[in-house]
């Protein structure tokens, strides 16, 4: 059984959005492609979807709902868009690989955020968290040069630094699905009113897809969690981990961080305020 690093869920951001959900689908086993006739129908049909809503992309009530969490953490919602609804409102979104046009149409008919990365380019166990500001980024286009996350920003991290900004915004050049993907990982981000049965199916929308194209693939759902005493991850608990991966499949459960006194009050501080952006 492979060795691999798994996702975890930082407990300050359920502290700035409760009604937050995430579900992971882990994938081995698959060969990406370059985009084909399969692949571009099914972004096709999901435009067609788009197209076919009583209301503008932005106007949907899951898109709403996210453009709020952006706000709450300082981000404006018009500069800065969900990963969904950047999609849901180009029109004619270009195909790029068979992975990525799959995860992106599956996002686009459930109007839900979908992060997807290589799993073979974590360097660590990743964290969801909140930056500290020092953590470096480098965007997924040729010409990006490394930045910096405000601090408080949402953002995934491993030992290597930043994989995606704002929540779901904008993901790094080092954990993109590339041809060369053959293992695979996809967030599944959701707020009320997005329900429960709602965030399944577009997870089971997901796996179906894979199965179809990659009848031998490795596929499990599991719910993104954080540590059982709430606790929240600070700087000098994030080492516990950036550590040795695990067995594969890993389905959320957050290793012993053996939590000092210290650490725990450092967690408990009250956040700075942020400011619009």
């Amino acid at each position: 059984m492979t060795r691999r690093f798994g996702l975890f869920l930082d407990p300050v951001i359920l502290q700035m959005v409760p009604s937050y959900r995430g579900l992971v689908v882990y994938v081995e086993g698959v060969e990406n492609f370059a985009s084909d006739g399969w692949s571009v129908a099914l972004l096709r049909a999901a435009e067609r979807r788009i197209a076919a809503l009583p209301n503008p992309p932005a106007l949907h009530p899951h898109m709403q709902a996210w453009a709020s969490v952006y706000r709450r953490f300082g981000a404006r919602p018009k500069l800065y868009k969900n990963g969904c609804l950047a999609l849901a409102s180009r029109g004619h979104v270009p195909p790029i690989n068979g992975l990525v046009d799959l995860y992106n149409a599956v996002a686009m008919t459930h109007m839900l955020p979908i992060g997807g990365e290589d799993w073979d380019c974590l360097d660590s166990h990743l964290l969801r968290t909140t930056a500290l500001g020092h953590e470096e980024f480098v965007g997924n286009d040729a010409n990006d040069t490394p930045e910096h996350p405000y601090p408080g920003e949402p953002i995934w991290l491993d030992r290597a630094g930043v994989t995606t900004r704002r929540f779901n915004w904008r993901q790094a050049r080092r954990t993109c699905i590339t041809l060369a993907t053959r293992a695979a990982y996809f967030v599944l981000d959701a707020v009320d009113p997005y329900s429960p049965e709602q965030l399944d199916s577009a997870a089971e929308a997901l796996q179906r897809l894979i199965g179809e194209r990659w009848p031998d693939a490795r596929t499990r759902v599991g719910p993104l969690r954080s540590s059982d005493d709430g606790v929240a991850i600070v700087t000098a608990t994030r080492a516990a981990l950036f550590s040795a991966p695990r067995e594969w499949p890993l389905a959320g459960v957050m290793p012993d961080l053996h939590l000092g006194s210290d650490a725990i009050d450092a967690a408990r501080q009250p956040q700075p305020r942020l400011q619009h952006r």
